[in-house]
């Protein structure tokens, strides 16, 4: 984590989470409870952009047209149902 930056909060769990948190400190060799925390939000938001993506990976199969100019832009970029993130 980059101390320097952080803000503190609090948070409430209840005891299964809070024992859970704590064996997955000890399992993983994270220093804290709170980097436990803090990967917790990165897993949440890299399966909100997983689902983003997939979502706009359906509307682009459904309406290749509406990304019309969008085609040529960039052919390195492959489209996909963004499976590989989930």
């Amino acid at each position: 984590m980059n101390s320097g930056l952080n803000q503190k909060i609090s948070v409430s769990l209840p005891p299964n989470l809070v024992k859970y948190t704590e064996q997955y400190q000890k399992e993983t060799g994270l220093s804290s409870r709170s980097e436990v925390i803090v990967e917790a939000i990165k897993a949440l938001r890299e399966k909100e952009l997983a689902a983003a993506y997939e979502a706009w990976a359906e509307d682009y199969k459904r309406n290749p047209e509406k990304y019309a100019e969008y085609e040529g832009y960039n052919d390195e970029i492959e489209t996909n149902d963004g499976s590989e993130w989930l």
